[in-house]
């Protein structure tokens, strides 16, 4: 979903705008000023410049997340590298996720596994799907 407008709208706001760059295998987030500073990283989309300050996200963010797929649980379907996923494992107190998609990335079911991080709703063509986490499966619970 091209996302210009998401990015313009933050900036006219006056809201501190973070975008993701990859470091060697992790994301970082970077604050942004002007969308003319950003580069083409390593998967060909823009990204802050080296120089531009990392800073760290608060659970008060919000933070869309791209995804092939995404099911009405949350379940997010990446491009296989895991880099969001390992950015906010499901431990971490996360700022809101978000998946931003077509709605035809809709899907019934996105396999997941245990380290796999659910977003909390998708923003489409179509509007904002908010998320209910699945049921808990007493089976799984250590205790």
């Amino acid at each position: 979903m091209p996302t210009r407008a998401i990015l313009d709208a933050v900036l006219a706001s006056g809201r501190v705008l973070l975008l993701p760059r990859l470091v060697a295998t992790a994301l970082e987030f970077a604050a942004v000023e002007d969308l003319a500073a950003l580069r083409h990283g390593g998967f060909g989309v823009l990204e802050p410049l080296a120089s531009a300050a990392a800073l760290e996200l608060a659970p008060s963010d919000l933070v869309f997340v791209p995804g092939v797929a995404f099911d009405r649980c949350g379940g997010r379907l990446g491009r296989g590298g895991g880099h969001y996923d390992r950015a906010f494992p499901p431990a971490l107190a996360a700022p809101v996720l978000m998946g931003l998609a077509f709605s035809f990335q809709l899907v019934e079911v996105v396999p997941m596994g245990p380290s796999d991080r659910r977003v909390e709703g998708v923003v489409s063509e179509a509007g904002i799907a908010r998320f209910s986490p699945p049921p808990r499966d007493p089976s799984r619970d250590s205790g």
